[in-house]
């Protein structure tokens, strides 16, 4: 299992935006701070493609 907080760490350091949503069912406690944002449209077409390249 990847960890989403390294990634996005290592992606904000190189300037790349994360739309990473997170698993509430890994989450013990509720974490502090800012929220992440995800945009739900940008998601749905990486499902979509991911989705594409899994079939092939």
């Amino acid at each position: 299992m990847c960890d989403t907080a390294k990634i996005r760490k290592y992606n904000r350091k190189r300037g790349i935006k994360s739309n990473i949503p997170v698993n509430k069912r890994n989450r013990k406690n509720k974490k502090r701070g800012r929220s992440i944002k995800v945009d739900q449209e940008e998601y749905k077409k990486k499902s979509i493609v991911e989705s594409f390249f899994s079939w092939i």
